[in-house]
């Protein structure tokens, strides 16, 4: 399988702090993913009361789009289906 390696903005490959993977670059602060566990979300659950996304990464050391994309999939898993007729839902890709 030929490998590719995501262009940044300036027309560079990968950084330091990125990863290359079969379906592209994933980014991450410490260059590797993050394991999410129940302690982990009920925490950042706790610091929303009281901190924005990115507040929570810095305490963290994550990304603010890595703790939107946690609390979000805890939300999908807990039952949450966005509506129908939302600009965000429909066919990907197209």
């Amino acid at each position: 399988m030929k490998s590719t390696v995501a262009k940044s903005a300036t027309g560079h490959g990968t950084s330091v702090g990125t990863r290359e993977t079969e379906r592209g670059t994933s980014m991450a602060k410490s260059g590797r993913p993050r394991r999410w566990t129940n302690q982990d979300l009920n925490y950042v659950k706790y610091l929303t009361k009281c901190n924005s996304a990115s507040e929570i990464g810095k305490i963290l050391g994550a990304t603010k789009n890595s703790i939107i994309g946690a609390l979000y999939r805890d939300k999908v898993r807990n039952g949450y289906t966005p509506p129908y007729d939302s600009k965000y839902t429909g066919p990907k890709g197209l």
